[in-house]
């Protein structure tokens, strides 16, 4: 893959994450899930914030601004480690 496609793809996944997130914000779970969800949401808007700093750092010049991609990289696995906390919390609620 040539580093053009990789920027469109990580931009494509990063949009589809936005319009993930975007759900999130606007579901209505019943109320035993609301807190859980809330803080999901929070921990995934994070995530998705962490995808539009990567994908920023893929600079168009083919140059990487290897310390903010690996910066977003850090944020992504922290929220990825709460986004998996609270699914286990809803899924023992459920």
């Amino acid at each position: 893959m040539h580093y053009e496609e990789i920027r469109k793809s990580f931009a494509e996944g990063t949009a589809e994450y936005g319009t993930l997130l975007g759900k999130f914000e606007n579901a209505d779970a019943p109320a035993r899930y609301i807190g859980n969800h809330k803080l999901l949401t929070k921990a995934f808007a994070s995530f998705v914030e962490g995808c539009k700093d990567m994908t920023a750092s893929l600079g168009a010049d083919k140059k990487i601004d290897v310390a903010a991609f690996n910066a977003a990289e850090k944020l992504q696995d922290e929220e990825t480690g709460q986004l998996t906390k609270y699914l286990e919390k809803i899924q023992l609620i459920g």
